[in-house]
């Protein structure tokens, strides 16, 4: 009886730490996926707020 417990307690934080890992791999995946950003030049307003 004993030995079932265990590999339920077991099976329960494995799954934990899967379930976790796959939540931070598809965070990572939706919102730190490193975007490629256009190279425009500066708008005109840019520079005008940057020297009054």
């Amino acid at each position: 009886m004993i030995g079932g417990w265990i590999f339920l307690l077991i099976e329960f934080w494995v799954l934990l730490v899967l379930a976790a890992s796959f939540g931070v791999f598809a965070g990572w995946i939706i919102w730190g996926w490193p975007r490629s950003t256009a190279k425009t030049p500066p708008s005109p307003i840019a520079e005008h707020d940057e020297n009054p």
